[in-house]
C-alpha cells in the first residue's frame, strides 16, 4: 500500500477497513494498518497485561465489554501528512467509502474544538455528497480518547475585544460559517451518524444535534455550557433544546450547562443509541460496507441495533423529571420565577432538595444576561416553524454578545485567569434583553437559503413540529 493507492477510493477503503465483499474479520482489518505506519499513528495497541484475548485476539470475544484501554480510537493522522507531496489539512480528515464518507475531526489537542478551518473542510463534505447520488451516509468521528468536539475556538473569537454594533465584527464570519454548516446537516438529503466519545460540548452539539443518528459512548460528557462564560446556548439549540423528549429539560439544561452522561443523554433523546469501549470499530466497519439503504431510517437502526447496550452510568436526571418539568417548564417566562420555583422545591425537602440545591448553584455561577437571554430564545424558538428560523435569530443574539462585556469576561475568568470569579453585569430589563433580537445595524443579516429535505420516512411528511422522542430527532420543519 503507498500514498499514491490511497488517492483510490476501493484501496483505501480496502487498506483502513479490510473492505470486500466477504468482510474479513477485525484481526486482518487491524492488520491491514501495517503497511500504512508511516503516515497512520495507531493510538492503542493490545490490551493490558494478563486480560483474556490480550492484543487484537481479544476481539474475537463476540459481545463482551471492553475496556476502554483495549482500543479506543482507530487512529490519528499526523500533522505533517503529506498526499503527492502536497501538505494536506489534517483537522477534518475524510475517506470515501462507495456509499458513505468517514469524517475525523483531527485535532486531538485541542479537544477536536472547531477552527473557522474546520467548519469551512466540513461544509465542503456536504457540498460534495450534495449531488453525489451513491454516497447515503456522512460518519462523524473525533480524533484522541478524550473528546468527540468540546465547542469552538472561543478564545480567538474574543480576541478582537467588544465592538459596537454599529460596526461590522469580524468574528462574525465564524458564525456565519457554522451556523450556515448546522443548517446544511439538518437538510442535507443523506444521513448523518456522530459518534459521542467523550466530550461533546457547544459547536461538537451543533454538527452532531442535527444528524439523524447520535451514538453515546461510556464516556460520553454532552453540555452547553455557554451561560457560564457570559454566552448563550447557538447552534440551533433554540430549536432543538425545547423540544427534548422531557417537558423543561431543554430549558434546564440551557440554562444551567448541566453536563449529562450517556445514560441520561440516551433517557432525553439527545442520544439514540449506546455502545461499549471497543465496539465502535465494530460499528463503524458496518456502517461503512453498506453501500445503500441509508434513506430508510428503519434500515440504519437496524445496523446500529446489533451494536447497542444499556448504558451502565447511573442516570442523575431522570428521576428529577417533574421537578425539572415544575420549574422549567414553558410557564415560566422570567429567570426569577425559575429561580423561585427552584427555591421552593429546595425548600421542600424530599427526593429533590439536592437537585434543587445544586441547579441554584448552577444558575448563581451564570451570567445574569446570559440567563435572561437564552430563555427568551428558547420561549422564541418553542413557537419557531423552522431551524432555520432559530439560527438567523441566535446570529443576531451573536452579534449583540460580541458588543458586552459578560462574554469577554466569562472567557477571561474560566480560560485565561482561571480565577472563576468572573465580574458579571447585572440582570439586563425586558428591554435590553430585546435589544438581542433586534435587526442587525451594520452587520449583514445571516440568510439561510430554503432548501427542502427529501423525507426519511412516509410518517415524517407534512405536519407541525413534534417533540423529539429517545429514537431520534424529528426530521420535519427542518427548512
Amino acid at each position: 500500500a503507498t500514498l499514491r493507492t490511497i488517492t483510490t477510493m476501493n484501496a483505501c477503503r480496502a487498506a483502513m477497513w479490510g473492505g470486500s465483499s466477504l468482510t474479513p474479520s477485525l484481526p486482518h482489518r487491524l492488520s491491514m494498518l501495517a503497511p500504512l505506519r508511516s503516515w497512520v499513528r495507531p493510538v492503542v495497541a493490545g490490551a493490558s497485561a494478563g486480560k483474556k484475548g490480550e492484543g487484537v485476539r481479544g476481539f474475537a470475544i463476540k459481545k463482551k465489554r471492553i475496556d476502554k484501554e483495549f482500543m479506543h480510537q482507530p487512529f490519528e493522522v499526523p500533522a505533517n501528512f503529506m498526499i503527492g507531496g502536497e501538505r494536506t489539512s489534517t483537522n477534518v480528515f475524510v475517506l470515501e467509502n462507495i456509499g458513505s464518507k468517514y469524517v475525523m475531526l483531527n485535532r486531538p489537542e485541542a479537544l477536536n474544538a472547531l477552527t473557522l478551518e474546520m467548519v469551512r473542510e466540513l461544509q465542503k463534505v456536504y457540498n460534495d455528497i450534495e449531488d453525489a447520488h451513491m454516497i447515503g451516509m456522512v460518519l462523524l468521528h473525533g480524533a484522541g480518547e478524550k473528546a468527540f468536539c468540546a465547542g469552538g475556538d472561543v478564545l480567538s473569537l474574543v480576541a478582537p475585544g467588544p465592538i459596537p454594533m454599529d460596526k461590522e465584527a469580524p468574528q462574525m464570519q465564524f458564525f456565519r460559517e457554522e451556523y450556515t454548516l448546522n443548517h446544511r446537516i439538518a437538510t442535507a438529503p443523506k444521513t448523518t451518524v456522530s459518534i459521542l466519545q467523550g466530550y461533546t460540548m457547544g459547536g461538537g452539539v451543533g454538527i452532531s444535534a442535527h444528524g439523524h443518528w447520535r451514538v453515546a459512548m461510556p464516556d460520553t460528557v454532552w453540555s452547553m455550557p455557554e451561560t457560564a462564560i457570559g454566552f448563550f446556548p447557538d447552534v440551533g439549540s433554540s430549536y432543538f433544546m425545547p423540544r427534548t423528549a422531557h417537558e423543561g429539560a431543554g430549558v434546564y439544561l440551557g440554562l444551567t450547562g448541566k453536563k449529562i452522561n450517556c445514560t441520561e443523554a440516551l433517557a432525553l433523546g439527545i442520544a439514540t443509541h449506546h455502545i461499549e469501549f471497543g465496539m465502535q470499530h465494530w460499528m463503524m466497519d458496518r456502517l461503512l460496507s453498506v453501500n445503500e439503504g441509508f434513506d430508510d431510517p428503519e434500515f440504519v437502526d437496524n445496523l446500529l441495533m446489533p451494536h447497542h447496550v444499556a448504558p451502565e452510568a447511573s442516570d442523575h436526571v431522570s428521576p428529577h423529571l417533574d421537578a425539572i418539568r415544575r420549574c422549567f417548564g414553558p410557564q415560566h417566562a422570567s429567570v426569577q420565577s425559575i429561580i423561585d420555583a427552584v427555591k421552593q422545591t429546595h425548600g421542600k425537602g424530599g427526593a429533590d432538595a439536592k437537585w434543587a440545591e445544586e441547579t441554584l448553584a448552577l444558575l448563581n455561577k451564570a451570567s445574569p444576561t446570559s440567563l435572561a437571554v437564552t430563555l427568551e430564545a428558547m420561549l422564541r424558538g418553542a413557537q419557531a416553524k423552522s431551524l432555520r428560523e432559530c439560527l438567523e435569530m441566535e446570529f443576531r443574539m451573536a452579534r449583540c454578545f460580541l458588543s458586552k462585556p459578560d462574554f469577554f469576561e466569562g472567557v477571561r475568568a474560566a480560560l485565561v485567569d482561571k480565577d472563576h470569579a468572573p465580574n458579571w453585569a447585572p440582570a439586563p430589563t425586558p428591554a435590553q434583553v430585546e435589544e438581542y433580537f433586534a435587526p442587525l445595524r451594520a452587520e449583514p443579516e445571516l440568510q439561510l437559503t430554503y432548501k427542502p429535505r427529501a423525507p426519511l420516512s412516509e410518517k415524517d411528511r407534512g405536519g407541525a413540529p413534534r417533540r423529539l422522542n429517545k429514537r431520534q430527532l424529528t426530521r420535519v420543519g427542518r427548512d
